[in-house]
């Protein structure tokens, strides 16, 4: 059999229906187009892009007078990433037909811009085509998409309205009108615009996902559960309902039952990522770093070439500060999606982590000699001056953004950052109101306004900017963070204050600035709990529990190591010398305040950047500050009603626990001491031991500060409280 004879019985398996034809006449039946024509459809629509490719490039070799052999070829070769090779093939039209009047390829031609990231010239082609089809709402909706992508709002909001204005209910305008308002951050009007869709379209998909998921961004996750029950009996079978579900529980912070839903989502769509990509972040927001991981490899494993699922397995190690193995992963993921932008985005930023500048500019640098106009490079690029701390290149590349994307608050944001982290604190305030005043109500501005507040120490202003933050976004772990720590400074300032015979610079509200509720906990009582306890060191691990669930009591070790002997000879020495300019260190470090007691090793944080204000000034304060807490606590320990905790990452022996313990007990003899090892064969995590009277030993799982066993943390205080005071009401102690 020639070879003629073998293509055409090629063509004849593809296409069954041609088979007769095929059999009776090869010669004949090789000749015509349609034949070929449609065996190179038959691999486009199965998505086989190379071998589509291949096919239709055989049919220009024989139809080299047919435009769909060039058209179609120009689209598989875009879903290939060969966009030269496309660009040439569209080339090849024009050159053999000058005046192209196929609206398909015309629009395919537009989306290659877009697809390639040449914002310029792919809104040039979608002009174009509204100029050759004035009644195809195409044009406007798929250019407004190209531009609100790059971060090119307005224009793309002004061609959405004019689509609008022209077709009222065209369905993908409307959807794209909401994308815009969601892109652009304005919460309140995406909701309008979804619930918009939906009141066009009830019996569409879109309208009830798009509003689900613009209530869940609002936090009125109560209206999001009803639209969800509505919708469910409508579309029973919707992998995207079912994976809003599982976006309900996680946004209400029962991380238990969005890891159950995201697994109930594996097994309806087990060939859909989405409920593999949900179960690591529901896993990394409960702090199950090890399910994480191990669903997020498997993840890798079953989809190896979704960019969803390499994004959760490139972020995984930097959850727990694993910055050689986060920088492999993204480096890897960033080879294999090279145009995915924001993947090199959130290169960059681990590698500012691990501080390896020039690497971080030089990918910068490459992209953007690619994609000058990309907002999130752009962005990226001013990021990477401000964590060098280059202040004049910063404030410059920020300045840029600003001039460059008027309809993006992320300038303003970054500005302000930046001025704070420069120190220049009464610059970086106006700039994010300047900021604010071009988008009222943006959460990242007053959240950076909130933080310049605090480094000032302007707590009336600081407060009330926390406090309705935290009532807008009671559930936001950075929102209660920040709160927490403006509200335990504002304390410390204002009992430092009344100590020295001072007024105080603020009446401070009692409890936390807002609603605090148990993060997958079912404990309601966690803030009152966790108040009862006072951490002696080695580390800050105790002290971000207890932050996490709102309880902030001021104490001098809180986030303080110090090593078991040296802290028994300090409490032997009824702390002596704890804040004396001669015995005492304040230095910058890492960006931060540190202190250093020369005399017990004692080492702490401060959490205030070291450009916040003068290092002499701050020292002054802050020596004060440390002999007020050194008083307080030897008030507390004479007290005898709170339960003290210590831990060491290197060990404590039962002869270190029990020298503490009788230090302790030389100030009340009522006073109780938690001693917390780690698990071995004879004593599993969650163990609490009775050693003597008003001792007790708990053990855990593991000591971090970056994967901490919060459940774990929670029962021991639970037991430890319950034998300490069995049966009685918990008191609230400051």
């Amino acid at each position: 059999m020639d070879s003629e004879s073998t293509d055409v019985e090629s063509i004849a398996a593809d296409a069954p229906g041609a088979e007769p034809a095929l059999r009776n006449g090869h010669a004949e039946s090789a000749a015509d187009p349609a034949l070929w024509e449609r065996r190179a459809w038959v691999a486009q629509e199965a998505e086989n892009w190379p071998e589509a490719h291949a096919r239709w490039l055989a049919f220009r070799e024989r139809f080299p007078d047919r435009m769909i052999g060039y058209a179609a070829d120009g689209v598989a070769l875009r879903f290939m990433g060969r966009f030269e090779d496309a660009e040439a093939v569209y080339r090849e039209v024009f050159t053999r037909w000058p005046i192209v009047s196929e609206f398909d390829l015309l629009a395919d031609y537009a989306e290659l811009a877009q697809v390639r990231g040449d914002l310029d010239e792919g809104s040039r082609r979608w002009a174009a085509l509204r100029r050759g089809f004035p009644d195809r709402h195409q044009g406007y909706v798929r250019d407004a998409a190209n531009l609100s992508a790059a971060g090119r709002h307005a224009p793309a909001e002004l061609l959405l309205r004019e689509a609008l204005a022209r077709w009222p209910n065209e369905l993908s305008a409307l959807i794209e009108y909401a994308h815009v308002a969601q892109r652009r951050g304005a919460g309140r009007e995406r909701l309008a615009r979804w619930e918009a869709v939906l009141r066009a379209f009830p019996d569409r998909l879109d309208g009830y996902v798009g509003t689900g998921h613009a209530l869940l961004d609002l936090e009125r996750y109560a209206d999001a559960q009803t639209l969800l029950d509505r919708a469910l009996p409508q579309f029973p079978e919707s992998l995207h309902l079912t994976a809003l579900d599982a976006r309900i529980a996680f946004a209400r912070d029962d991380f238990a039952a969005a890891a159950m839903r995201c697994s109930v989502l594996r097994q309806r769509f087990p060939t859909d990522p989405a409920g593999y990509v949900g179960g690591v972040e529901a896993h990394v927001a409960a702090a199950d770093h090890a399910h994480a991981r191990d669903l997020s490899d498997a993840a890798r494993g079953l989809f190896p070439h979704d960019l969803g699922v390499a994004v959760a397995w490139s972020s995984v190690p930097e959850l727990v500060k694993d910055g050689d193995e986060a920088e492999r992963r993204w480096a890897l993921t960033c080879g294999q999606f090279p145009t995915a932008l924001h993947v090199k985005s959130r290169f960059v930023r681990v590698l500012l982590q691990n501080q390896k500048w020039e690497a971080a500019e030089t990918l910068l640098d490459s992209a953007l000699a690619d994609k000058p106009g990309d907002f999130g490079l752009r962005r990226s690029h001013a990021e990477c001056a401000t964590e060098r701390g280059d202040w004049p290149d910063a404030e410059a590349r920020w300045r840029s953004v600003i001039a460059d994307f008027t309809d993006s608050s992320a300038g303003w944001s970054g500005l302000g950052d930046m001025l704070r982290r420069a120190g220049r604190l009464d610059e970086s305030a106006s700039a994010l109101r300047i900021g604010l005043g071009h988008f009222s109500g943006d959460a990242d501005l007053e959240q950076h306004l909130a933080w310049t507040l605090t480094y000032q120490r302007a707590w009336p202003e600081a407060l009330a900017a926390w406090a309705a933050l935290t009532r807008q976004y009671p559930r936001k772990p950075s929102v209660l963070g920040g709160a927490a720590f403006a509200l335990s400074q504002a304390r410390q300032d204002a009992d430092l204050a009344a100590s020295e015979g001072a007024s105080a610079p603020v009446t401070i509200p009692p409890g936390p600035l807002g609603p605090q509720e148990p993060h997958g906990l079912e404990a309601a009582d966690l803030q009152p709990l966790l108040m009862q306890f006072e951490s002696l060191g080695d580390s800050c691990e105790f002290g971000m529990v207890q932050r996490k669930f709102g309880a902030e009591p001021l104490g001098l070790l809180r986030w303080a190591s110090t090593p078991p002997a040296q802290l028994t000879a300090a409490l032997d020495n009824a702390l002596g010398g704890v804040g004396d300019p001669d015995t005492t260190v304040v230095e910058a470090s890492n960006g931060e305040f540190v202190t250093w007691d020369r005399r017990y090793s004692m080492h702490s944080h401060t959490f205030i950047p070291d450009t916040s204000e003068p290092l002499a000034g701050f020292t002054e304060r802050h020596l004060r500050s440390l002999r007020y807490l050194r008083r307080k606590l030897l008030e507390d320990l004479k007290a005898g009603q709170k339960i003290f905790v210590y831990k060491s990452d290197a060990g404590l022996s039962d002869r270190e626990a029990e020298a503490l313990h009788a230090s302790l007990r030389r100030y009340n003899a009522r006073t109780v001491l938690l001693c917390v090892r780690l698990a071995d064969d004879a004593h599993p995590p969650g163990t609490l031991e009775w050693f003597d009277h008003g001792l007790y030993i708990g053990f855990m799982d593991r000591f971090s500060t970056t994967d901490i066993n919060f459940d774990g943390w929670i029962e021991l205080c639970h037991m430890a409280h319950e034998l300490h005071h069995p049966g009685q009401p918990l008191r609230v102690v400051s």
